[in-house]
């Protein structure tokens, strides 16, 4: 997410999509029926919360771990399962 923070941000409608797409998310962590998505202390998270920047973990399967009020507003954001896809020509 480092390097999203350096591209720039998505118009607010488009993070607002994505967001939108995070919370209805039904996808569940390899072997349990958890939901990556998740609120954690008021914050909205994608799988468990990231504990430092440079945390190496099977993405598609637990989640990426970024807090989604943050990672959805940045255009070198991505879903790990590749759901944002159709908002990628409104990013420019």
């Amino acid at each position: 997410m480092a390097k999203a923070l350096m591209s720039g941000e998505v118009p607010p409608e488009v993070a607002a999509a994505r967001l939108s797409i995070c919370k209805d998310c039904q996808l569940a962590e390899a072997g349990s029926d958890i939901r990556l998505f998740r609120e954690v202390d008021g914050s909205l998270y994608c799988g468990e919360p990231r504990v430092g920047w440079k945390v190496y973990r099977d993405e598609a399967a637990i989640g990426c771990g970024c807090k989604l009020e943050e990672k959805v507003k940045h255009k070198a954001s991505a879903c790990p399962h590749a759901r944002w896809v159709e908002h990628v020509e409104n990013q420019s």
